[in-house]
């Protein structure tokens, strides 16, 4: 029975294609583990089944998005006949028989399609092809109640298919677009001039479907399994810096999913300086099986010209999955704005009611976007508000929850221009590559004027990464950690100033060790003045640089002592040495040095006890000499040397 039934693709890349069906329960979906997987955006996850039995294929819709579709009649239940075309979404296949090759493609009733359509509203009322069928083997009181169940079921899918809140036979909910919509082409969804478009690099995506109506015949529908996610866009409009817009929607999220209406700006800009996308993201809609109205407002921040509305549904990763209905989506003007914060020449923006996204500027340049507090709750899911407060020197951050969370920013080409740095507990460093992960406390955008300082005040792990032109910062905070974002740096000025003045004495002094510790003090501490910072680079290279040559110069003295075993050289390399180690104390220059004495010192003890033995045998041999010729006078002298310096008596 196994081979004996078989689909076969209509068109697509798949056309030609057949797919033996197998087993009795035979399902068809998007997502793997299903008996045939189809790679295409309007079959759901698991989108319809097929039961094999003795009478032969009983299609069954399982909650798909897009229905499925015997001829042109959408069919929740029903059996298939030998020759059928069966669309699941919009991907057209034929069911083959091998033992009835000519049999005609059954078409369900109209009864039946209603209540199809119904049950997308009324899951309780099911009746199938097959229901009925059984229906007319019965007697004439079953026939009668099964007519009297079509006929209510029939006035109830006319009911729910029109929209209505009364009796069978209203009219739709008419469509009724807000005065200064900017979305009116594709508003609500309906006809075929909608501009909107789906994020295909997503796992799930929105389709238009009567299912999803609040009003007209059409909303969009997205139905999504544990983790995934969709996003779809409506085309863009122009928009002006200070102005505020406003999106609406009537959102309905039944099941373990969660809903969002944001508003998206963007740069048509292609230069370097170009920001990337900021998002205001309304609060979001989970588990509501009505429709409500969605809202964010939001105010058009510095450096972007464009702006478009974003629907987003996603499925929490350890949920059962849903489906997210949205309909009459609608942008229109909300009258000026004005900046979270300002500080001098910065302006801080969080994006929307819910303050779910923020961005700083500094007069039209865009230095810090998507800066974001968020658990891992998966896309779309867990973040957190946004708090500012201003503080003397910047803006103090916090977020809504109360545990640990991942904060996260992109730092925009207005920012890292002038650099990109870290200061942890190993000090200042360059950031110029990707990164993994690195302790740091701090983090340095810009210099000298455009300097920006995004301290943790705690160490925390690091992670970096080149976005385009931007570089996405990412940091794990502890709970109750917040963030500074420093803006003013007046007495740290003023200390690297200082620093670097004692640094310039301690080097006219001659004590270059301590002119090294000053300068790395400031690139520690206090790395915001430009110039100082660079003058504090190049001088410990420079200085370091020259303590290693005068070691490596006393090693080359070393070297010829060792081999002419010369001990007053080694001597004198020995002094040499000391007196570097005192000019570069507290460097690594000195550690060098000291490394170098001890050396020396090994080899002159070495030295030394060779030739002291070569000097004993010489004298023994003279005093042998001295005594053959009885010369006792000059025999006692040698003795007494032999005695006093190396402790011989004879």
């Amino acid at each position: 029975m196994s081979q004996r039934y078989s689909l076969r693709f209509e068109s697509g890349e798949r056309a030609g294609e057949t797919i033996p069906i197998t087993g009795t329960v035979f399902s068809i979906g998007r997502r793997p583990g299903n008996s045939l997987q189809i790679l295409e955006n309007s079959v759901s996850g698991k989108h319809a089944e097929l039961h094999v039995d003795d009478r032969g294929i009983l299609l069954r819709d399982v909650g798909s998005t897009n229905g499925t579709r015997i001829g042109e009649a959408r069919v929740l239940e029903s059996r298939i006949e030998p020759g059928a075309r069966v669309i699941f979404g919009n991907v057209a296949m034929s069911f083959l028989d091998t033992e009835a090759p000519e049999a005609a493609a059954a078409q369900p009733t109209p009864e039946a399609d209603a209540v199809d359509h119904a049950n997308e509203n009324t899951p309780e009322l099911r009746v199938s092809a097959e229901n009925l069928a059984r229906a007319k083997r019965g007697s004439k009181l079953g026939l009668v109640l099964i007519v009297s169940v079509l006929a209510a079921g029939g006035a109830a899918a006319a009911y729910f298919l029109k929209g209505g809140s009364g009796g069978a036979g209203e009219r739709l909910r008419p469509v009724a677009s807000p005065e200064g919509n900017l979305l009116e082409n594709g508003y609500s969804f309906e006809g075929e001039t909608s501009t909107w478009e789906s994020r295909d690099s997503l796992p799930a995506s929105f389709s238009p479907t009567p299912r999803a109506r609040y009003s007209g015949e059409m909303g969009i529908s997205a139905s999504l399994e544990a983790g995934e996610a969709a996003v779809h866009r409506s085309g863009d409009v122009r928009v002006a810096e200070g102005k505020s817009f406003e999106a609406r929607a009537e959102v309905r999220a039944p099941g373990d999913v969660l809903g969002r209406l944001g508003i998206q700006f963007f740069s048509l800009s292609e230069g370097p300086d170009a920001p990337q996308p900021a998002t205001a993201w309304s609060a979001g809609v989970a588990d509501e099986s009505a429709f409500g109205e969605l809202m964010v407002q939001t105010t058009v921040p510095a450096g972007y010209d464009r702006a478009r509305v974003l629907v987003l549904a996603s499925a929490a990763p350890a949920g059962e999955g849903g489906r997210v209905d949205f309909d009459d989506v609608a942008m229109t003007p909300a009258g000026s704005g004005a900046p979270t914060s300002t500080i001098d020449e910065y302006r801080f923006y969080t994006l929307g009611d819910a303050a779910l996204e923020a961005s700083l500027f500094k007069v039209d340049r865009v230095l810090i976007s998507n800066l974001r507090f968020k658990d891992a709750e998966g896309v779309g899911r867990g973040f957190q508000r946004i708090d500012v407060s201003e503080e003397d020197n910047g803006l103090r951050i916090r977020h809504g929850g109360s545990g640990s969370c991942t904060f996260s920013f992109l730092a925009e080409p207005g920012a890292i221009q002038g650099g990109l740095a870290g200061i942890g507990k190993i000090g200042y460093s360059t950031i110029n590559a990707d990164i993994e992960a690195t302790m740091a406390t701090d983090v340095l955008l810009g210099g000298g004027v455009d300097l920006v300082r995004v301290s943790f005040g705690t160490e925390v792990e690091l992670k970096g990464r080149v976005q385009g032109t931007a570089y996405r910062i990412q940091v794990e905070l502890p709970a109750g950690a917040d963030v500074l974002v420093q803006l003013r740096f007046r007495e740290e000025r003023a200390a690297a100033i200082a620093i670097a003045a004692e640094a310039d004495d301690a080097r006219d002094g001659g004590r270059l060790g301590e002119c090294i510790a000053k300068w790395q003090t400031l690139l520690d501490r206090y790395p915001y003045e430009e110039q100082a910072v660079v003058r504090g680079q190049e001088t410990i290279s420079e200085l370091v640089q020259g303590g290693i040559e005068e070691v490596r110069a006393v090693e080359g003295e070393v070297e010829r002592a060792r081999f002419f075993r010369l001990v007053d050289l080694y001597r004198e390399c020995r002094a040499s040495a000391e007196t570097v180690a005192q000019r570069y104390a507290g460097s690594d220059v000195e550690k060098d040095a000291h490394e170098l004495t001890l050396a020396i010192d090994g080899d002159l003890k070495l030295l030394e006890a060779k030739l002291d033995e070569h000097e004993v045998q010489r004298l023994r041999s003279i005093l042998a000499a001295l005594e053959a010729t009885e010369s006792e006078g000059l025999a006692a002298e040698v003795r007494a040397y032999l005695e006093n310096h190396y402790g011989e008596s004879r």
